[in-house]
């Protein structure tokens, strides 16, 4: 029992700390949760609420918190929506798989009869979840709202695909609110969050994207326009109103008196092309 404690703690380590730590660190368990605590002030310190796959106890769901309190308020811990980097951070982690082919990521909670596309980004050892949205239930969900349904739930699945192929994995929620108490006390959502409609007047304003082009300069209209265009894509179907939430890059490319904009996730994949052409 002791020797796979600390092999639990070793993989710990291995997954969510710097190498000067490994094998260092104490873990409480709740349930099927667990809370994991390392580190100090100089060498820095290491706080996570996580739970194993019920289909592979080397793949790991861990929530860590970043910001400087625990009482999480959107407007104070958050960047402003824009898909930014965010204080809390839900990361799916394992040293034996590779998620470099990994193309989309879906998620569903136990008693639902719907599911979320996940926006996620690529670390080290896994991947970092950061939005999600249901086309069906038309909800979105920043990373605090999450949190609050696996505290809320009793199991989630989580589904990665690749380009011709697809794995599930579960998570026991048991034990969620207990654990995630050690690292995060409180969440005060706001009161916007599954109610915005973005106005489509600047792309840079909306997403927070990096915007690379050698397109002649266009007017707020026809950005209105481009945006229309989105409505009638794959990426507006999946994400709708919060489709912007998964661009990081835009791209235009001036042809004759087209322009070609082509857009971007945090994972350089590209999300659409819009060839719009002035009139």
């Amino acid at each position: 029992m002791k020797s796979e404690k600390l092999k639990f703690i070793l993989l710990l380590s291995l997954l969510f700390q710097p190498i000067l730590l490994i094998g260092q660190g104490k873990i409480t368990n709740y349930q099927d949760w667990f809370f994991y605590e390392s580190g100090n002030p100089i060498d820095g310190k290491v706080e996570i609420a996580g739970v194993s796959s019920l289909e592979d106890k080397d793949l790991m769901l861990g929530i860590q918190n970043y910001s400087n309190t625990k009482n999480i308020n959107y407007n104070k811990s958050f960047t402003e929506f824009k898909g930014g980097v965010e204080s809390i951070w839900i990361s799916i982690k394992t040293p034996s798989l590779n998620f470099k082919e990994t193309k989309t990521v879906k998620m569903y909670f136990d008693d639902d009869n719907f599911f979320f596309y996940l926006n996620f980004i690529k670390i080290k050892n896994g991947i970092s979840l950061q939005h999600a949205y249901s086309p069906k239930a038309k909800s979105f969900l920043e990373t605090p709202d999450i949190v609050k349904k696996f505290k809320t739930k009793n199991k989630v699945t989580i589904r990665l695909e690749k380009k011709n192929s697809h794995k599930d994995y579960s998570f026991s929620l048991k034990g969620s609110t207990a654990a995630i108490k050690n690292i995060i006390t409180s969440i005060s959502p706001n009161p916007q969050a599954n109610k915005l409609d973005f106005d489509p007047i600047s792309l840079a304003l909306v997403t927070n994207a990096t915007i690379s082009t050698n397109c002649e300069e266009f007017q707020s209209s026809d950005v209105v326009k481009i945006f229309s265009l989105v409505k009638q894509k794959e990426i507006y179907l999946k994400y709708g109103n919060y489709w912007t939430a998964w661009v990081k890059n835009v791209t235009c490319e001036q042809v004759e008196r087209s322009k070609i904009f082509k857009f971007f996730d945090s994972n350089d994949e590209l999300l659409t092309v819009i060839d719009y052409t002035e009139k």
